[in-house]
């Protein structure tokens, strides 16, 4: 019943605010928020937070975060909802991983035992290199991570030093929007985390940490 819950809160969150119109506009998120003069930092990281507990991906909001309030408090202010709102999203699946349903897949499935043994040890490696890799859907991520035996600790230090450099890269685009600025530094830095991410993986022990599970 609890999962029957959350799914509701999020579908009843989609169904009354049209994210998919932000998701597809961030300046509709600065048109929307700007209106707050005084209170525009603190009403952004709310509207991020909700957003993102709604499964609504980061990315718009962490654009408009470099639209309003530049390239270092946007990527300030954008990392610090990210963290948060997916260490709620981790912890209410934490808790709902207490249950009956949950405890028979992890009986039942042999790769969701594997990956638990392999996080216990590994889990701050884990969730940095999964963070990183820029095709990895960090609601999944956030959703996957707190039905595993990975500690609190390991996925929040993980998710901040995964996410901060394109949490960076994505406010610097945000902030070259007002800017008017040269877009290929952008996509130089898109490539250059792409690059690093699969280099990280693939000579950074992420390729071993995979085999690793495989061999449980």
């Amino acid at each position: 019943m609890t999962l029957v819950f959350f799914i509701g809160l999020i579908l009843l969150g989609w169904y009354y605010i049209d994210w998919s119109a932000y998701i597809a506009d961030p300046e509709l998120i600065r048109d929307a928020i700007s209106t707050h003069k005084y209170w525009t930092p603190v009403v952004f990281i709310v509207v991020q937070i909700i957003g993102e507990l709604m499964l609504v991906p980061g990315t718009p909001f962490t654009i408009a975060g470099g639209l309003m309030f530049g390239v270092f408090w946007g990527s300030i202010f954008s990392l610090f909802c990210s963290v948060v709102s997916s260490m709620l999203i981790f912890w209410a699946m934490r808790y709902v991983g207490n249950s009956s349903i949950i405890q028979y897949l992890h009986d039942r499935f042999e790769i969701m035992r594997r990956y638990n043994l392999a996080l216990e040890n590994h889990g701050l490696r884990h969730v940095i290199i999964m963070r990183v890799l820029p095709f990895a859907p960090n609601n999944f991520l956030n959703i996957g991570y707190g039905l595993t035996k990975v500690s609190s600790k390991d996925f929040a230090l993980g998710t901040l030093l995964g996410n901060l450099p394109s949490t960076i890269v994505l406010s610097y685009f945000g902030n070259l929007v007002v800017t008017a600025d040269d877009l290929n530094y952008v996509i130089l830095a898109v490539a250059g985390i792409i690059l690093v991410s699969y280099l990280w993986f693939r000579y950074g022990g992420g390729d071993k940490l995979i085999s690793g599970v495989k061999s449980i």
